[in-house]
C-alpha cells in the first residue's frame, strides 16, 4: 500500500515483485506480489516447459486447452472455490502476458550474473529493472534471498560456499 501510495501512478501488478519465492506479505487490499522465477520470466511449468504433452501441433493444442481451463475461458466453473481459483488463474495469465510483452523487445544486459540461484535472483531484478519504464512502475526497492545459513554443523564447508554464493551474485 505504501508504494502506491508514494507512486500512485504506478501499476499495481508490479507495485509488489519478489525474485525470491512466496511471500505473503506483498499482498494487500490493491495489490498482489508478482513472483518472478530465478531464471525471470515467471513460467507454469504444467504448460511451458513439461514434455508430457509430447511434440509439435498437438502439444501446442493441449497447452492450449490447458491453459484455458486453468484461467476459467473453458467455461464458469460451479463451485465457488473453482471460480475463485480460476479467476486468480487468469489474472496471473495475464499479468505474466504484460510482463512479457514488456520485456520482449528489452536490450539484453552488458552485466554478467553468476550461474548461481541468487545470480538468477540478481540478474531477474536487474532485468525488471531495465524495463520498468514499460511496466509503469517506479521502484526503489528490491530483494532477494539466499538460504543455507541454518547451520548446526558442518559450518566450516558450508558457509564458505555460501559466503562465495553472494560475493558473486554482489
Amino acid at each position: 500500500e505504501a508504494v502506491l501510495r508514494a507512486n500512485p501512478s504506478d501499476n499495481p501488478i508490479f507495485a509488489t515483485m519478489t525474485a525470491s519465492g512466496n511471500d505473503v506479505f506483498l499482498s494487500s487490499a490493491n495489490t498482489r506480489q508478482f513472483r518472478l522465477s530465478a531464471k525471470g520470466l515467471p513460467v507454469t511449468e504444467a504448460i511451458e516447459r513439461s514434455a508430457v504433452f509430447g511434440n509439435g501441433t498437438e502439444r501446442d493444442e493441449v497447452r492450449a486447452r490447458l491453459k484455458a481451463y486453468l484461467s476459467g475461458a473453458a467455461g464458469t466453473p460451479e463451485n465457488l472455490y473453482m471460480q475463485d481459483y480460476a479467476a486468480s488463474n487468469a489474472r496471473w495469465f495475464e499479468n505474466v502476458d504484460a510482463f512479457r510483452a514488456a520485456t520482449s523487445g528489452a536490450a539484453g544486459l552488458s552485466t554478467a550474473f553468476p550461474d548461481t540461484a541468487l545470480g538468477g535472483k540478481m540478474k531477474a531484478i536487474a532485468e525488471t529493472i531495465a524495463v520498468r519504464t514499460s511496466l509503469n512502475m517506479n521502484r526503489q526497492i528490491f530483494y532477494a534471498t539466499v538460504g543455507g545459513f541454518d547451520t548446526h554443523s558442518n559450518q566450516v564447508d558450508e558457509l564458505p560456499a555460501l559466503h562465495a554464493e553472494i560475493a558473486g551474485a554482489v
